[in-house]
C-alpha cells in the first residue's frame, strides 16, 4: 500500500463505493471509526478510500454493537470492477482489525455498491440483501485505532 494522504488520485472510469459488512467481535466506539487513503499499483484503481466502523443499534436506554462495516470509495471502469476489486481491498482490511483486536471477524461480504460519482445524474446500484444482526451479542473487544494506524500500513509495506 502507498499512503498519499490527499483526495482520490483520478484512475480511468467513474468513482464507486462499495459497502461491504461481517459478524464481528472486534468494535469501534461510537462515532468513531478509521479512515485510510492508499493506492495499489497493482490493482490499477489510482487512490482508494477506505474506512471502517462499527454499526451500534439502540436497545432501550443504551446502544449494542452489531456488524462490521467496511466502506471503499475510488475509481473504477465498470461497477462489476470496483465490486471486486474493492472487495479484495476490505478483505484483507478486516483480516487486520481482527489481529488488532485479537478476536474474530467472520467473512466479509459486500452490502451496497454504487457509483458515487458526482458528476453523473444517473447511477447504477447495486444491492445485496444481508440480514441485520439481531437478539443478544457477544463480548468482543473495542479496537484500538491507534495500534490499527500503524499496523496495517506496517503490513503492506515493501519487505
Amino acid at each position: 500500500m502507498v499512503s498519499d494522504g490527499g483526495g482520490l488520485a483520478p484512475a480511468g472510469g467513474s468513482e464507486y463505493t462499495v459497502v461491504l459488512r461481517a459478524s464481528s467481535s472486534a468494535y469501534f466506539l461510537p462515532e468513531e471509526g478509521w479512515e485510510h487513503r492508499f493506492a495499489l499499483p497493482g490493482l490499477a484503481l489510482g487512490t482508494v478510500r477506505t474506512r471502517a466502523f462499527t454499526r451500534w443499534v439502540p436497545l432501550g436506554s443504551y446502544s449494542v454493537p452489531r456488524e462490521l462495516v467496511i466502506e471503499v470509495k475510488g475509481r473504477a471502469g465498470s461497477l462489476d470492477e470496483a465490486g471486486a476489486k474493492f472487495s479484495m481491498i476490505a478483505r484483507p482490511i478486516a483480516n487486520m482489525i481482527a489481529f488488532v483486536a485479537n478476536v474474530r471477524v467472520g467473512p466479509i461480504e459486500a452490502h451496497l455498491a454504487f457509483d458515487s460519482d458526482p458528476d453523473r445524474t444517473e447511477r447504477q446500484f447495486l444491492e445485496v440483501f444481508l440480514p441485520d444482526e439481531r437478539g443478544g451479542f457477544s463480548e468482543g473487544r473495542i479496537i484500538r485505532r491507534h495500534l490499527l494506524e500503524v499496523a496495517c500500513p506496517a503490513s503492506a509495506s515493501p519487505r
